[in-house]
């Protein structure tokens, strides 16, 4: 049971921590938009403001995934405990490399 905590409750939530701080405080501060701009408009695609929205879409869909990913990973745990761990750790991996195309912009 300690290997699915350490799976599916630290590894993802320090990887929600990498997204949040290393990659859209990244890009805060690379596209030099300050705060308490949330949600800057961009006037095309591509310029500053729309690869800020796009570092900061791809935490909030991490985000909004964490959550269903922990709910099943308890009861998948229940049965399956080292599938689910690996699940957790190929699910932390896939939230970092699909963050790092999505905020490409393309």
């Amino acid at each position: 049971f300690g290997l699915n905590v350490l799976c599916n409750g630290v590894v993802p939530a320090c990887t929600l921590v990498y997204l949040a701080f290393g990659v859209v405080g990244g890009a805060r501060k690379k596209f030099k938009i300050d705060y308490p701009v949330m949600f800057p408009q961009p006037t095309k695609d591509g310029d500053d403001a729309w690869m800020f929205l796009c570092a900061q879409r791809a935490h909030q869909q991490a985000l909004e995934w964490i959550t269903p990913f922990s709910i099943m990973s308890l009861f998948g745990a229940l049965t399956a405990p080292f599938s689910v761990a690996f699940a957790g750790l190929l699910w932390s991996y896939s939230r970092v490399t699909w963050s790092s195309g999505y905020q490409s912009g393309d």
